[in-house]
C-alpha cells in the first residue's frame, strides 16, 4: 500500500450525543440538521477542492462518521468527481426521511443522479448502532447499487454508533480499498 494517500476524516464530534469529547456539536441549542445544510456542504466543497489544489493531488479519499459521513456522501453529489473513494461510517443519506419540515437540508438523496460513476461507496454499519440504524445503511446500499454506482456493504457485528469507524473490520475494508490505487 502506497504511504502516499489523499484522506481527508471527518468525524464530527458531540452530534446526536455519540461523542465523549466535549465540543460543540452540530445539534445544539436550538440548532439542528447543521451537517444538511447546504452551505457547510458548500464550505466542505471548498475545503476539499482547496486541499486538493494545494497538495497536488489527483485523487481524494474520505472518510466520515455520522455527521462527517452524512457530509461527505452529500458532496460526492453536490461536487461530481471531488472524492474517488468515500468511506461512509454511521451515516445518513436521505435527512428527508427524518426531517420532513425543512425542505431546504439536503443529504445524498438529492444528488444521487450527479454522484459520477468511477466514485467508489464504502458503507459500514453497526449492528448496535442506535443512532444510525443499520436499516438506514442496507437501504442505501439498495439504493446505490440500482443506480449502477459501486458499493460495498460492512456490517460490524455488536459495534454500537461510536467509533464505527475504528473497528478492526472498518479499517480492514478501508485499507483494501484504498490497495486498489
Amino acid at each position: 500500500m502506497s504511504t502516499d494517500v489523499t484522506t481527508i476524516a471527518v468525524a464530527l464530534p458531540g452530534y446526536s450525543s455519540s461523542s465523549t469529547n466535549n465540543f460543540q456539536a452540530l445539534s445544539h441549542n436550538g440548532e439542528k440538521n447543521l451537517a444538511a445544510q447546504k452551505s457547510y456542504i458548500t464550505f466542505l466543497s471548498e475545503l476539499v477542492t482547496k486541499l486538493k489544489e494545494k497538495y497536488d493531488a489527483t485523487k481524494v479519499n474520505y472518510i466520515g462518521h455520522s455527521a462527517g459521513a452524512m457530509m461527505g456522501s452529500t458532496l460526492t453529489g453536490f461536487t461530481p468527481g471531488l472524492l474517488d473513494t468515500i468511506t461512509s461510517a454511521g451515516g445518513r443519506y436521505d435527512i428527508h426521511e427524518v426531517v420532513k419540515s425543512d425542505k431546504d437540508l439536503v443529504s445524498l438523496i438529492d444528488y444521487i443522479d450527479k454522484v459520477d460513476s468511477s466514485t467508489e461507496f464504502l458503507l459500514i454499519y453497526g449492528t448496535k448502532d442506535t443512532i444510525s440504524k443499520p436499516s438506514v445503511t442496507k437501504k442505501f446500499y439498495q439504493i446505490l447499487e440500482e443506480k449502477g454506482l459501486t458499493a460495498t456493504l460492512i456490517e460490524v457485528e455488536g459495534a454500537p454508533h461510536l467509533d464505527l469507524d475504528m473497528t478492526s473490520e472498518s479499517v480492514d475494508a478501508i485499507v483494501e480499498m484504498l490497495d486498489k490505487e
